[in-house]
């Protein structure tokens, strides 16, 4: 997901809510993304380097891309500033 999420620009959350339907191997091509406007539904292309990556993630039975968002959270305790 690391590499995934640096070679396409998007989110952790982002990446975790594509669906496959937005992911188009032919083209090469992922939509998604969200938080403004123009993040939004944009189109970013699939790097040679992480193609195999998400032609196996496409072969897997999920209706996602990538597993599920569960959110993220920092605990107070362990920040230091």
């Amino acid at each position: 997901m690391i590499i995934v999420g640096i070679y396409t620009g998007f989110r952790p959350k982002e990446l975790c809510l594509i669906e496959i339907e937005n992911v188009n191997l032919d083209k090469m091509i992922i939509i998604g993304g969200m938080k403004t406007s123009n993040g939004k539904d944009r189109i970013v292309p699939i790097h040679p380097r992480i193609y195999p990556l998400i032609k196996t993630r496409l072969e897997e039975a999920s209706p996602k891309l990538l597993y599920e968002y569960t959110g993220f959270y920092f605990d107070e305790d362990i920040i230091e500033e």
